[in-house]
């Protein structure tokens, strides 16, 4: 009889570790199959841009250095000098075109067309933004070393030509300042400086 207790205990002790290595197994393979779905589903959703901004907030960058386009500002876009690009008129460009020499714009060259009046094509430039009909022939600097109404570019008879409106932040052009309302001729490859903003006139 005490072996048949023993030969009952053994059998239920052989039971219990059956099941016991059942479960560790069925939970290892459970754990494999939703880990498995977790990478394969979290890599269809860095598919889409869209999923990808889900997936950075969630678990970061993730040691990846390339942001998503949402979050990343585009390289062409103007941090200080804002130009408006919607005209229903046919823009006459004047000849050339303009490079920033400084700021978070740097290396940045960017093209004006004037506004069309019987002295000349007609530029403005400030930190105050111009609505209506003259909104395309306007470049807006952001900044507040620039005056509201700072300068005016007037391209006649194939010249341009800049004239200074402030008298509380004037215009160098070269390194000469300018008067107010003082006008000088802009020939090409000149340097000009309207509070922090510096910015050279080239031909292309």
């Amino acid at each position: 009889m005490h072996d048949n207790v023993e030969l009952i205990i053994s059998n239920k002790f052989s039971i219990l570790i059956s099941v016991f290595a059942f479960q560790v197994f069925f939970r290892s393979i459970a754990s494999k199959i939703f880990l498995s779905s977790t990478i394969f589903y979290v890599y269809k959703l860095r598919k889409s841009n869209m999923a990808a901004s889900i997936f950075n907030k969630l678990f970061g960058k993730c040691g990846s250095k390339k942001k998503s386009a949402e979050s990343e500002p585009d390289e062409d876009e103007f941090q200080t000098v804002k130009l408006s690009p919607s005209s229903d008129k046919t823009l006459k460009f004047i000849p050339g075109q303009f490079i920033l020499l400084s700021g978070k714009d740097r290396g940045k060259p960017f093209r004006v067309a004037g506004f069309p009046t019987p002295e000349g094509s007609i530029i403005t430039i400030g930190r105050d933004p111009v609505e209506g009909e003259r909104a395309y022939a306007h470049i807006q600097l952001a900044v507040q070393t620039v005056s509201r109404k700072h300068a005016e570019l007037n391209f006649r008879s194939g010249k341009l030509y800049i004239k200074n409106l402030s008298d509380t932040n004037p215009i160098e052009v070269n390194d000469e300042e300018i008067k107010v309302n003082e006008e000088v001729l802009l020939p090409l490859d000149s340097e000009i400086r309207l509070g922090e903003i510096r910015m050279k006139y080239i031909l292309r």
